[in-house]
């Protein structure tokens, strides 16, 4: 049996909206996958009433079969978008979105606007002996229309369950750089949780991707391995003022968490990083000499000892 759609009536918005009111708008919000109606899903009509300057929005909910209506709208054009978690939707997408001219009692035909379901990761972080453990995520997204660069989405911490989900999504490929607790004490000797790339790769170049699909789930388990760790200690320009130091691997994207912070003592001009796993390093500094902003960078390779004596110069100053 068809039920009518959701209506909302323009009314108590003031008279502006009602004494101008020209026509409806009649719809269906669907899967953009299978066409059929979702239900619940929010419609969202963005407008500016005459003689204002400032726009106004309604908000309709979809029935069962996922029809919606918006009635005594201004002889004004309207923005219409739908939105509903686990899809992608929203003003920005085109497929989800209209712009209608209202010009008479008639008002428009009926529209259609389309809600694509959203890709998602998801899955758990486990310690060496396979218990799930608080840890850090860094999503990354390679971009076709930047030539395939990698491109930062999100991070997050994850709690001790080690459970993760990562969602609304758009198909594509990703990778996943994760993490765990900085430090641990064990017989005496410091070790870190090293960072790793999914699925167990030391750098971004020895990674691989994940595929993620319209509407389904991608399920990963993500392990972390301990490893010794050491500080890498050194000075900056007596000349700069506070730097902004950050140690990363490279090929990384600057954005989101950094998992190392540094220790900086102002009276020496020096800084420490603390529980570096071996590997290779990029470290960068940003710089503030005599009022200008500049920039510096290195690369700094952790074996089996601490690192000391290292010097980071602004780039202009490098050479």
């Amino acid at each position: 049996m068809s039920r009518l759609p959701g209506w909302i009536a323009v009314c108590g918005m003031a008279s502006a909206l009602a004494a101008n009111a020209a026509g409806n708008i009649t719809g269906r919000v669907v899967d953009f996958l299978t066409g059929e109606g979702i239900e619940r899903a929010r419609v969202l009509v963005q407008l500016t009433p005459p003689g204002s300057d400032r726009p106004v929005t309604l908000v309709a909910l979809t029935n069962s079969e996922g029809t919606f209506g918006v009635r005594n709208l201004p002889g004004v054009p309207c923005l219409i978008w739908s939105e509903k978690t686990g899809y992608l939707g929203g003003q920005n997408r085109t497929e989800s979105q209209a712009t209608i001219p209202i010009s008479d009692v008639e008002a428009s035909a009926p529209i259609v606007l389309r809600l694509t379901p959203q890709a998602v990761i998801e899955g758990s972080i486990v310690d060496p002996g396979g218990t799930g453990i608080a840890a850090w995520i860094k999503l990354l997204r390679v971009v076709p229309d930047k030539g395939g660069g990698i491109e930062f989405q999100r991070d997050l911490q994850v709690d001790e369950s080690g459970e993760f989900r990562l969602a609304g999504l758009e198909a594509g490929s990703y990778y996943i750089e994760f993490a765990g607790p900085r430090a641990l004490v064990n017989q005496a000797k410091v070790r870190a949780y090293a960072v790793r790339f999914y699925p167990d790769a030391a750098d971004l170049r020895s990674a691989r991707a994940i595929q993620a699909k319209t509407g389904a789930a991608v399920q990963l388990t993500l392990q972390l391995h301990v490893a010794p760790s050491y500080q890498i200690r050194g000075r900056v320009p007596a000349a700069s003022q506070n730097p902004s130091l950050s140690l990363r691997l490279p090929g990384e994207p600057v954005a989101g968490m950094q998992f190392f912070n540094a220790a900086w003592d102002d009276r020496n001009r020096s800084f420490s990083f603390s529980g570096v796993p071996p590997g290779v390093w990029l470290l960068e500094a940003n710089f503030t000499i005599d009022g200008n902003a500049v920039q510096g960078s290195r690369i700094v390779t952790v074996e089996d000892a601490d690192v000391d004596g290292v010097t980071i110069e602004p780039a202009a100053r490098a050479n």
